[in-house]
């Protein structure tokens, strides 16, 4: 994935489902079940993540208790690949 795909493709099935393989990627990294945090899709089993461009350039997670969680969008990319090596 590119910040140009993310941009163009964020609403579509395959990056919706790539999201999804992220978080999950991400509470394996983490464990003690960091996903258990994060809301659900209000219409299906999706998490709610939005993404902030131009001088933010931040992924957002919604957490149960209200708030947002930002990660920025160039790790996000980097977690996208799913191997532990490419983050160090």
């Amino acid at each position: 994935m590119q910040l140009k795909d993310l941009k163009k493709y964020r609403s579509y099935l395959p990056v919706k489902q790539e999201r999804n393989e992220i978080l999950f990627f991400i509470n394996d990294l983490i464990g003690n079940g960091w996903i258990n945090k994060f809301w659900f899709d209000k219409y299906g089993k999706d998490y709610v993540v939005r993404y902030r461009f131009g001088n933010k350039n931040i992924t957002q997670i919604y957490l149960k208790n209200k708030k947002w969680y930002d990660i920025p969008v160039m790790i996000w990319i980097d977690l996208s690949l799913l191997n532990k090596n490419t983050l160090s």
